[in-house]
């Protein structure tokens, strides 16, 4: 179900300009199993919202650094699951940036199912791995996900089964800012083994 999308714009070129430095934060091509860093940066962790309950933001995205970054990016893979189940979209376009084209592109795949009278079944999806890192102090970062998307199956109103996606296991490379709040910029959707285009 997710769409494979290459980060574009402002940021984009921001992360291409510190490329270099980046580099140093990209998982390796057989990484080991990740253990936490003494900052806590990286992690190894698995989401376990129910995805028809509306998921509730961390208290650590009150905080403009890396540790709300993750929390932020954690926060989006929730609503991920929470939009397709419930078709409410409310949380996710607050957490979605003008720029990002991947947002809306869920966006209207969300409420195309939801006029059609549809709903989404799957179990959450799962956080393999996370690294943060900050761009510009308190306003830019970049996160690095390895995601485990569970088989979903699309049903109409009388519970019939009109779709199914067997899911699986994507990298996410997302773009974050912020303004007095999280935003998500860009989203870029790979194989667990592409390196993203930094």
């Amino acid at each position: 179900m997710l769409r494979r999308r290459t980060a574009q714009g402002a940021f984009a070129i921001a992360l291409l300009t510190l490329g270099p430095a980046l580099a140093a934060c990209a998982l390796d091509d057989d990484p080991a199993p990740p253990t936490p860093t003494a900052d806590g940066r990286e992690t190894s962790a698995s989401t376990s919202v129910d995805p028809v309950v509306r998921p509730i933001p961390d208290a650590a995205m009150t905080s403009p650094d890396e540790v709300g970054a993750a929390a932020a990016a954690e926060y989006f893979v929730q609503l991920y699951d929470y939009s397709f189940a419930s078709g409410n979209l409310e949380p996710w376009n607050g957490l979605a940036s003008e720029t990002c084209d991947f947002c809306r592109d869920i966006a209207a795949d969300v409420a195309e199912i939801g006029q059609s009278g549809n709903r989404t079944l799957n179990e959450p999806t799962s956080i393999v791995t996370s690294r943060v890192w900050m761009i510009e102090p308190a306003k830019w970062f970049g996160a690095d996900l390895i995601v485990r998307e569970a088989p979903s199956t699309q049903v109409d109103a009388t519970g019939a089964t009109v779709a199914t996606d067997d899911g699986g296991e994507f990298r996410l490379a997302l773009a974050l800012s912020w303004a007095d709040g999280w935003k998500v910029d860009e989203v870029d959707v790979l194989d667990p083994d592409e390196t993203p285009k930094w």
